[in-house]
Parts: C-alpha cells; sequence; structure tokens
C-alpha cells in the first residue's frame, strides 16, 4: 500500500490539486512559478509531516525550483484534494 506521500503525488501528477490564492502569494512573492511548487511536491529532495492540529495534517515537500532555489511547499488533503496551502524560499 502507497504512503500519504506517494498518494499526494498520484493526485497531483493526476492534476487534482488546487492552489490557494495565500499560495500563490507566497510564490510570487519569493518569485517562484506555479510549476516550481508542483515540481517539488512531484520530486522532492526531502518531505515529511509538519504538523497536525484539529482540522488537518500537513506535509511538506522541499525540492529545487526551476533556478535553482530551494523552495518549501506546505499541501494538506481535504475531501480527497490535495490544497497547496503555501510554499517559501528555504
Amino acid at each position: 500500500m502507497a504512503n500519504v506521500f506517494t498518494k499526494i503525488q498520484r493526485k497531483v501528477n493526476q492534476g487534482d490539486f488546487y492552489i490557494l490564492p495565500h499560495c500563490y502569494d507566497a510564490l510570487d512573492d519569493d518569485s517562484f512559478l506555479q510549476q516550481d511548487a508542483i515540481g517539488a511536491v512531484l520530486n522532492p529532495d526531502n518531505y515529511f509531516e509538519f504538523t497536525e492540529d484539529d482540522t488537518h495534517v500537513r506535509y511538506c515537500f522541499e525540492g529545487f525550483a526551476s533556478d535553482d532555489r530551494m523552495i518549501g511547499v506546505i499541501v494538506f488533503i481535504d475531501q480527497g484534494i490535495v490544497i497547496f496551502k503555501t510554499a517559501y524560499e528555504m
């Protein structure tokens, strides 16, 4: 059985994801592209469970952007859809 990280990657690869407006703002603030965030999830250098609270577990994927800077991407799953919460330069 695939672990949660593989399930997230499969959903993103199939286009079953949504990027929150806050994540778009964060990407823009650091001059990253949407593809940089997606690429970090699909081809991470590192990934881990980020935190747990009353509503959902969040996962962090760390990888390289198209300009070779490190990007961190926080996602969670809501009703079977991968939600990109935020991204940041590492």
